[in-house]
């Protein structure tokens, strides 16, 4: 500190350091303290008096002179996650802003002047940097440096810090972007202490001596941002949605703006630091990491691992997906070509439809395609499959049912993703063309039941009547219903067994036979057999009846009558009916459910192709009966019969007779008149009947006139009938459609016999015998006897040859059928069940089983080498071996479990698996252990040192098979042959190290920088060890290029010395024409000289310099301005009014500013010569009058001796002090104001000044 003779009083120091106080605190802005508070330690350092704090080249200390390390403590406060040590240097990670504070409790504040007391200092510099006033009771410095050496003040240093005794709370807060970027912090803290040590002087002039010591205290540490965030932005925008085509939707979603780990976006992404210096790399589809720059944007395909590093080392690592499907927005690299794998089938809805056995198959994905993720819902069960993260594909079998799949490109927290929703049905039918057979089964369809069938009837309670049909296949079924309706009439009582008597049915009689009422239950049955033909336009109703049949129709009470039948497939044939193709037309409606149909037709045996979308009327001419067979693109097949009838109507043909003369009778649609035709002949025969449509149509014939009977056949049956007889005969005709027709025929009688009956032709009523008649009188009875027992009881039998328990059974039948046999009294119905229970307890005789086979098998085993074997496959063996030994100590084994144990140990002995041969393995492990690592690259023999661990795992696995082990030998050799020699490097190395020689000053920037690439590029390949021969060769020969390709820089001294010269000319004096090409020819110059270029380039522009140089051309009116500013600039205005000063200031700026300016005009110069000449004319003269510092040392002088004069003589004339005082201090300020430039509160304050010291000498001296 400076020290000075305190001229001043003491209220007058007080009242200065309140007001500065007062602007301090105003100024001092506060924040709330974070949660994390760390106190860091300081560097201390104590100097001498008198030094501006310069701590350059001083020692640290430990502590103070007054016995502590510091004042008080300083604290950082804010959210800090991370301590750690940057450059050599504290460092702190933190999320936010950082606070700073320093407690302080008045420390050295009043303690006695014998102590240490903080001191106010006058000092104005701290440590190199100025401050805008002096230290006074300390001051602080808070200084940011982005490399921890040059360092600047963040605010105006922060003076008298330590004057208001409580210390400063969070005094400063850091500023966001500083911390986002990273910085260094100082905060330095100054004051000064002193002590009195003694006095020194003689009274009246006697002082304290004090001993002084500047004090600084610095905290110096690092502050960055240690979140390692950033924005990933995403570059996708909305995008519009695919309509809903067959209940497939497609959809862009876009879930924000910034991507989150494991995001996928559409479009790409950019990297946004977010403000700090954080370094970000980035790596694609697993390549190598680069680092890129904030802003950096990324579009291509592929997975991006994006790596955050913190200044601290902070890493964090995320993964994103740009996945830019295309036009079908990634649908094909999941879905291919279609979400669901299997044949798609034609069924009337909003979705597709595909048949069983249909899956979605997902493909697999490469490594930089983001995981479809979703669910696959069962809408019918309410099942939900979750998609599996796997890139390895899946396949999801469906079953039949409505779905939805729901999937997503990536993961949907974040991001944009394609949505696909696919909304379809599985039916459980396979593959077959769909739409026309449907089509065809609402339109008239015809029953494949035949016409003419066996009838039983049965009359129920309420008097109806049920018939019972079967087909003619079916006759014994038939039988046997009737049978057994005809057994309900039995009755049976005490005295015998009564039933219909075969004279009268409406008698009962006794039969003391059963074997006579037998005969008579079959004759009834057989009569209740009947042939009938189903007539479509009758009113039965037809209905189908299950097992148990007669039943379910005693419990029916009917009054009307209908027809049932038993058999499923007579129901089958009545309701699947064939359908007509008349005015039909075949459609195509996709090619998955018909591409082509093809019509075979049973008349004339020949094949049609039918054509799409028109009439099968214009295509097919023959009426008869069709097999459709449509084929869709899948190959799969859809065969039905139909029917086309020609004209829509049937057609028959009749070949008949007319009184001897053979003719063909037609009958149409043509030949009918109100659906009938009628005809009159003598005589009439009838030979056969065509139908050509329905070979199931039925002819009635009824001769009320003539007999009294009906016939009713099949038309194949109607043939060989001749009609004499007079009368009237109509004969109705119906197909199985109920087409019908009537033929009336009327014989004359006039010829009792035609010449055309013959012996083939048979009368009506012979033909009625011939086809009702005579069919049921073929049929024989069927007797029971007991001729059955007897085979049974004759039956021989080998006791050896099966079981005991088995052979026992059929010994008590045998015993009881002897017994009947030989009772004279049995009765038929007693033979017939002792036969019948003989028959099955043959036939539940278990024949006694050979364990031979087992025996062996068992044998085989305790033959073979446990050894020899893996462990599973002999353990195998083994529990089949243990099942066959249990089977073999049964008694009486069954056949089966003989045939099962001897197939499970064959089939365990096949299975057996032997265990390797390793010696070979052993070997070439021995030979790989051989092998010289160090004449390889890493890469080759970590790749056969993995092999080799494997094989070592094979050899230890005692249950190794011969082809794991061969799979190892191949891996060894395959490995082995694979090694790689390791490449020599010397070469390279030469050449490396001759470029480190290189003074790379001495060629030019551009082949340096080139040589500098490829240097880069060759001690990387030399770093990595795993580079071919090749490879590293390649690198050498580039580094050796680029070395050669080296040009020699030019001297560039006389070029220096040339922009040297022109930097000195005055521009401005200079045409604008002229001077402007030399100006930027000058800066191109600078830029060259700053590098390295060829001496030809130096010298061409050298030249070019000169010869634009010697081309300036001077403005005359420019040069004259320039002489009179020259001259005005030693012009020395301080003796001068503040007023022409400034007037005189203001016209020389404004003329050195049109001198500058190129584009001035001459007006503008003429114009400013004017004003600058104005201007100094203006000024006049200067004021005279003394140095002010040599009039105030005059007063004060003057003053003094005064006051002391005054002083003497006070003791005789003490009244005239004052008066005369004030009137010299009057007139010495008036002297003031007239001859000191001065401003006049400035010589108020030394009039004020002298004033109190006058008063203060004066009181000394009275006082003594």
């Amino acid at each position: 500190m400076i020290h000075k003779k305190k001229i001043l009083p003491g209220f007058f120091l007080i009242a200065l350091c309140c007001l500065i106080f007062a602007e301090i605190g105003a100024n001092t802005s506060v924040c709330d303290a974070e949660a994390t508070t760390i106190a860091p330690a300081a560097q201390l350092f104590e100097l001498s008096d008198n030094n501006d704090y310069n701590i350059e080249g001083q020692q640290e200390v430990t502590s103070f002179a007054y016995g502590k390390s510091s004042l008080g403590s300083f604290f950082i406060n804010g959210d800090i996650d991370d301590v750690a040590t940057y450059r050599g240097k504290p460092a702190y990670g933190v999320s936010g802003n950082l606070s700073f504070s320093y407690t302080y409790n008045g420390y050295l504040q009043d303690n006695s002047a014998e102590s240490w007391n903080i001191s106010s200092d006058t000092a104005t510099s701290v440590v190199g940097y100025s401050l805008t006033g002096s230290v006074g009771q300390g001051v602080v410095l808070i200084q940011t440096s982005s490399n921890g050496s040059v360092y600047e003040n963040v605010v105006n240093p922060v003076t008298d810090f330590f004057s208001g005794k409580n210390g400063r709370e969070n005094f400063y807060t850091t500023d966001g972007s500083t911390v986002a970027q990273g910085s260094f912090y100082r905060i330095i803290i100054a004051y000064e202490t002193r002590r009195k040590t003694g006095t020194t002087g003689i009274w009246p002039f006697k002082k304290d001596v004090f001993e002084y010591k500047n004090n600084v205290e610095i905290y110096e540490f690092y502050v960055c941002r240690n979140d390692a965030v950033i924005s990933i932005h995403n570059l996708a925008v909305d995008e519009s949605s695919l309509p809903e085509i067959e209940g497939y939707t497609q959809e862009t979603i876009k879930r924000g703006e910034t991507l989150l780990d494991g995001s996928t976006t559409t479009k790409g992404f950019s990297i946004d630091k977010l403000g700090s210096s954080y370094l970000v790399s980035v790596a694609k589809d697993g390549g190598t990491a680069s680092y890129v720059d904030d802003g950096a944007t990324f579009t291509e395909n592929g997975k991006y691992v994006i790596t955050t590093i913190t200044k601290l080392g902070k890493q964090i690592t995320r993964t994103v997906y740009i996945f830019n499907g295309g036009e079908n927005k990634g649908f094909s690299t999941y879905f291919g070509d279609s979400i669901v794998d299997g044949n798609r089938v034609f069924r009337y809805g909003d979705y597709p439809t595909y048949a069983k056995g249909s899956s979605v198959r997902i493909n697999a994905i490469a490594d930089n395609v983001p995981i479809l993720t979703g669910k696959i819902i069962n809408m019918t069960s309410g099942e939900e499959f979750v998609l599996t993260s796997d890139r390895n594909g899946q396949i999801v079998d469906l079953v039949a049912g409505s779905y939805c799949l729901d999937c997503y490109s990536g993961e949907t927290a974040s991001g944009t993703v394609y949505h696909y929703k696919a909304y379809f049905n599985i039916i459980d039918e396979l593959s077959a063309p769909y739409v026309n057979y449907d089509n065809l089964m609402k339109t008239q369809r015809l029953s494949d039941l035949t016409s003419k069938h066996y009838e039983v009837a049965y009359q129920t309670t309420a008097g109806g009547y049920i018939f019972v049909c079967f087909d003619l296949d079916s006759y014994d079924e038939a039988f046997n219903y009737a049978y057994e309706i005809e057994k309900r009439f039995i009755e049976k009582t005490d005295d015998g067994l009564y039933y219909k008597s075969k004279d009268n049915p409406n008698v009962k009689v006794k039969y003391y036979d059963y074997v006579a009422m037998t005969s008579v239950l079959n004759y009834y049955a057989r009569q209740n057999v009947e042939y009938n033909y189903f007539n479509p336009i009758d009113a039965f109703t037809y209905q189908t009846y299950a097992d148990n049949l007669l039943e379910q129709l005693e419990s029916l009470s009917i009054r009307e009558s209908i027809k049932v039948f038993p058999s499923q497939a007579e129901k089958d044939k009545l309701i699947n009916r064939q359908p007509f193709i008349n005015d039909f037309t075949f459609i195509k409606v996709a090619d998955y459910d018909v591409v082509s149909v093809n019509a075979y037709c049973h008349k004339n045996g020949k094949n049609y192709t039918i054509e799409f979308d028109k009439d099968v009327s214009q295509q097919l001419t023959v009426s008869s009966k069709y097999t459709i067979t449509e084929t869709n693109v899948y190959g799969d097949t859809k065969i039905y019969d139909v029917y086309y009838a020609n004209e829509n109507q049937t057609t028959s043909t009749w070949d008949v007779s007319y009184n001897g003369v053979e003719s063909i009778l037609t009958v149409s649609s043509s030949t009918l008149v109100n659906n009938k035709i009628e005809i009159t002949a003598d005589t009439i025969s009838i030979s056969s009947i065509e139908n050509n449509f329905d070979i199931n149509s039925i002819v009635t014939v009824k001769a009320p006139e003539v007999y009294s009977f009906e016939i009713k056949c099949l038309i194949s049956e109607f043939k060989n009938i001749g009609l004499y007889k007079k009368g009237k005969y109509e004969l109705t005709f119906v197909d199985r459609v109920g087409n019908s027709y009537q033929l009336i025929i009327n014989i004359t009688g006039k010829s009792r016999y035609s010449d055309v009956v013959t012996s083939s032709i048979r009368s009506y009523t012979n033909f009625y015998n011939a086809v009702y008649i005579n069919d049921r009188t073929e049929r024989e009875e069927i007797i029971y006897d007991i001729t059955a027992l007897k085979t049974a009881i004759d039956r021989v039998v080998d006791k050896n040859l099966y079981t005991p328990s088995s052979y026992a059974n059929y010994v008590h039948y045998l015993q009881e059928a002897r017994d009947v046999y030989e009772n004279q009294n049995a009765n038929q119905e007693e033979i017939n069940a002792a036969a019948l229970n003989l028959d099955d307890a043959y036939a539940a005789l278990v024949r006694t089983v050979d364990k031979t086979a087992l025996s062996n098998e068992l044998n085989k085993f305790e033959t073979i080498n446990k050894g020899a074997y893996t462990t599973a496959s002999y353990n195998a063996y083994k529990e089949a071996y243990d099942s066959g030994c249990v089977i073999f100590e049964k008694d009486e084994p069954t056949s089966e479990e003989i045939v099962f144990a001897v197939q499970s140990l064959k089939n365990a002995y096949e299975s057996l698996v032997l265990r390797g041969d390793k010696t070979e393995l052993y070997a070439k492990m021995q030979d790989v252990k051989g092998v010289d690592c160090s004449l390889y690259t890493p890469d080759s023999i970590e790749s056969l040192n993995e092999a080799y661990e494997q094989a070592a795992t094979v050899f230890a696995d005692i249950d190794a098979t011969q082809t794991e082990i061969d799979a190892m030998l191949n891996l060894l050799a395959s490995r082995k042959s694979a090694l790689v020699f390791v490449a020599d490097f010397s070469a390279l190395l030469t050449a490396i190290e001759q470029v480190q020689e290189i003074d790379e000053t001495l060629y030019t920037t551009a082949t340096i920088e080139k040589l500098k690439t490829k240097y880069n590029e060759a001690v990387a390949i030399y770093k990595d060890r795993n580079n071919t021969q090749s490879v590293v060769t390649a690198a050498k020969n580039a580094l050796v290029q680029a070395k050669n390709a080296l040009v020699l820089c030019g001297n560039s001294t006389e070029l220096k010395t040339l922009v040297d010269e022109i930097a000195k000319i005055p521009y401005m004096i200079y045409s604008k024409e002229t001077i402007q090409p030399l100006l930027t020819k000058y800066n191109e110059s600078l830029l060259m000289l700053d590098a390295r270029y060829t001496q030809s380039e130096i010298s061409t522009i050298k030249d070019e310099l000169l010869l634009l140089k010697s081309s300036l051309e001077i403005r005359e009116d420019k040069q004259e301005l320039y002489n009179i500013l020259t001259e005005m600039a030693q012009i020395d205005i301080s003796g001068y009014s503040k007023k022409k000063q400034e007037a005189f200031v203001s016209a020389y700026n404004s003329a050195m500013e049109t001198l500058n300016s190129l584009d001035s005009t001459e007006e503008q110069v003429f114009s400013a010569k004017q004003s600058i000449e104005t201007a100094r004319n203006n000024l006049g003269t200067k004021n005279v009058g003394l140095k002010w510092w040599v009039i105030v040392l005059i007063c004060v002088g003057a003053l003094i001796l005064m006051g002391i004069a005054q002083a003497i003589l006070s003791e005789v004339v003490m009244t005239d002090y004052w008066p005369w005082m004030w009137i010299v201090s009057i007139v010495a300020l008036v002297i003031l104001l007239i001859f000191i430039p001065l401003p006049w509160w400035a010589i108020s304050l030394i009039e004020l000044g002298v004033i109190a010291i006058m008063t203060i000498i004066l009181d000394i001296v009275e006082e003594v």
